[in-house]
């Protein structure tokens, strides 16, 4: 029921930012995966500003996190160690869905990063693995989509 919730959620958001009339996201792992959301909207640990909207999903090191749909990408880190706890130094992946609208993934694991820069992907496509770099109180994905 939780899972079913939170998908709701999230296409409500994605309604919201990308319009009625827009392709909806998907939820940003495999099909058939669960992960508990450990914070979220206007959560108090990061979630401000362009990050107000949001999810962090607890994932093991090493899951797959998926493109949540299909865009190019336009800036990765992927150098970055887990296990710092400092901030700046999270590797991240953002995709530009068009429209000005991105998601983004951050605390990726070192390496973690599996498209480069100019790929194009589509929606529920792989690109990357979770991790715990940065600025980060455990193994997770930081998940949002937002809008310029």
């Amino acid at each position: 029921m939780k899972k079913i919730m939170l998908y709701f959620l999230i296409v409500a958001l994605s309604s919201f930012i990308v319009g009625r009339n827009k392709p909806k996201h998907i939820l940003p792992f495999p099909k058939g995966n669960e992960y508990k959301v450990i914070q979220g909207w206007n959560g108090k640990y990061g979630h401000t500003g362009a990050a107000n909207y949001a999810y962090d999903f607890i994932m093991p090191i090493g899951s797959f996190v998926t493109a949540s749909h299909k865009g190019t990408i336009i800036k990765t880190e992927s150098s970055f160690e887990d296990n710092t706890k400092t901030p700046g130094k999270e590797n991240y992946i953002i995709i530009d869905h068009g429209d000005h609208i991105y998601s983004r993934y951050f605390h990726r694991t070192k390496d973690g990063v599996l498209v480069k820069m100019g790929d194009i992907v589509g929606t529920g496509d792989t690109i990357g693995k979770s991790g715990n770099s940065g600025a980060s109180a455990g193994p997770h994905l930081h998940f949002d989509i937002t809008k310029d």
